[in-house]
């Protein structure tokens, strides 16, 4: 295919007869995507293969949390072909894990000119331009905090809103555009910015609805571990399977944190909310302990037990309040557990 510049209107009145205007007039955006496609045809089969390698070097540096390398390569690659989506995507991604405020900047900039004025069908860029925001908000939120001039801390709480906004916006576009194929990471997200914002109302639909893909992807990541030959490979997707159970347990955690918080409180929602924890994993020093201290308010004594025994095991080099209110809470319910134990059977033979 020749890289010639196509001919002008003038040329094609002489080169083909008059047709219906309709049929004559292309479509909006495959004007848009012409000159892409005649740049991409541009290209050597030299030029095509090294796309394709910095492709895959980007995939592995990013997988590694090599977030500056990976940036590299797609650099490296944009330099041959400046219209290449899939690195321009991925230098995106690139420089919002690495989360700077100058590359946050640049990431916003970049997603935003892919998504363009008219939106764009991929989730993913909608994602990353939400995931951007929500940063760049969170890191000025942190900056107005520690503002002593009354007057500049204001604008950057205004400005914290506005980036809040934008982030709401871009990740309920990626939610739609998914088309119910969202993955975990997108209602996380979603779930985070609800407690930035302190939406309680959003938080907990969000949240159950990550918690649930989490819980599918975990089992998922479980088949794919027992079958990954590879070691690099397999490593790989423990490290991917260890970040879901993390991200799972700050959601399920927090759920119960916002049950105990009610007045009057919820007890048995935060309970149950602190038993599914152990479906992602072993338990945390100190999820022993919160979780201990709900079950002994709702009554579970022998399952409070067990949590403030285990959380005291992992305690052995540490001095704090909560060993301290640990040891004081085991030896009550021991004592009624034992007086429980000795009073049942005198019940019976009556």
């Amino acid at each position: 295919m020749s890289c010639r510049t196509p001919p002008g209107r003038a040329a094609k009145r002489t080169g083909a007869p008059r047709a219906d205007a309709g049929a004559r007039r292309l479509p909006r955006a495959a004007l848009l995507l012409a000159p892409l496609a005649l740049a991409t045809a541009c290209l050597s089969q030299a030029e095509k293969e090294k796309i394709e390698i910095h492709r895959v070097e980007v995939n592995l540096y990013y997988d590694a949390g090599d977030y500056e390398r990976a940036e590299e390569q797609c650099r490296a690659g944009l330099e041959i072909d400046d219209a290449d989506e899939v690195l321009s995507k991925q230098l995106g991604y690139s420089l919002l894990m690495q989360a700077t405020p100058a590359k946050l900047d640049e990431a916003a900039e970049l997603f935003e000119q892919r998504i363009g004025l008219f939106g764009s069908p991929d989730w993913q860029l909608s994602l990353g331009a939400g995931m951007t925001d929500q940063k760049r908000a969170r890191l000025l939120a942190a900056d107005a905090a520690k503002e002593t001039d009354q007057e500049k801390a204001e604008k950057l709480t205004e400005r914290v809103a506005e980036l809040r906004e934008s982030a709401r916006s871009r990740l309920d576009d990626a939610a739609k555009a998914s088309q119910n194929n969202a993955p975990p990471e997108l209602y996380y997200h979603l779930s985070l910015l609800d407690l930035d914002e302190v939406r309680y109302d959003l938080f907990r639909p969000h949240a159950e609805e990550a918690i649930a893909l989490m819980r599918t992807s975990d089992k998922f990541l479980e088949v794919q571990i027992r079958q990954q030959a590879d070691e690099k490979r397999r490593a790989h997707l423990e490290g991917s399977r260890a970040v879901n159970a993390e991200r799972a347990r700050l959601l399920i955690k927090e759920l119960a944190r916002i049950e105990w918080g009610r007045d009057p409180k919820d007890l048995p929602a935060a309970a149950k909310m602190m038993k599914t924890l152990e479906d992602f994993g072993p338990l945390q020093r100190a999820d022993y302990f919160n979780r201990g201290r709900i079950l002994e308010a709702t009554g579970d004594l022998e399952g409070a037990v067990s949590d403030y025994e285990k959380f005291l095991s992992l305690s052995a080099d540490v001095a704090d309040e909560n060993v301290t209110r640990a040891v004081s809470s085991l030896q009550k319910l021991r004592a009624k557990l034992a007086e429980l134990r000795t009073s049942a059977p005198a019940a019976a033979s009556r």
